[in-house]
């Protein structure tokens, strides 16, 4: 059930819940089976974090994500030692996995571990295979850019991250493609470089036009 702003006094502090939905800054908690209206301390909490209260204002509860090492927070509606809380969030999401990756790095890595694949494949030693890891960073750098561009597709408070993961997801399926194809005609290495940097372009081309889209839905 549903409790009201008045019965928030009720709630002591110290009292420990879970987010039912995100709190962007405001959103409901559960606590013991009932839910209420509450408003994040500052930062940007998950659906079905776990939150203890530590204030209560203009009929809503405030609360923060429970810390481990907290010792201030104590069940059983002991005393919480907090400050006076910051009604404040970010105005986005904070960044996903494939948001944090340096692309750059990790194209390089993956150019440099196709070289033995090749190999065992029958190509030839050449210096065309040090195209692979550049033509990595490459794809990489692209890899980045059109990641980033999720957070623009959103407005204010709006989960960016689902978002994010698409494109990458795009962007992966065209570098793979790109290689694949790249391996099938006769410029070998250099087929399989310039095939993993269109196909991870045309991956982002795709991802970006998905995000246009959803944005004018």
């Amino acid at each position: 059930m549903d409790a009201g702003s008045g019965m928030n006094n009720m709630v002591q502090k110290g009292a420990r819940g879970q987010t039912l939905g995100p709190l962007r800054p405001s959103g409901k908690i559960v606590l013991s089976g009932t839910t209420y209206e509450a408003r994040s301390e500052g930062l940007w909490v998950d659906h079905e974090t776990e939150i203890v209260v530590i204030d209560s204002r203009s009929g809503s509860l405030i609360v923060r994500p429970i810390d481990p090492d907290d010792a201030a927070c104590h069940e059983n509606g002991e005393s919480l030692m907090v400050g006076e809380p910051t009604i404040t969030t970010p105005l986005h999401a904070p960044p996903c996995l494939v948001e944090r990756v340096n692309g750059v790095v990790w194209g390089v890595a993956l150019g440099a571990l196709i070289i033995p694949t090749v190999l065992l494949a029958g190509y030839a030693l050449n210096y065309t295979m040090i195209l692979l890891p550049l033509a990595g960073a490459a794809a990489g750098g692209i890899f980045r850019a059109f990641v980033r561009q999720a957070i623009n597709s959103v407005g204010p408070r709006e989960d960016h991250r689902v978002r994010a993961y698409l494109i990458a997801s795009l962007l992966l399926v065209g570098a793979s493609l790109g290689m694949w194809a790249g391996g099938l005609t006769a410029f070998g290495c250099l087929g399989i470089s310039v095939g993993l940097v269109l196909g991870t372009l045309a991956g982002g081309v795709a991802g970006w036009t998905t995000l246009l889209i959803l944005m004018m839905l």
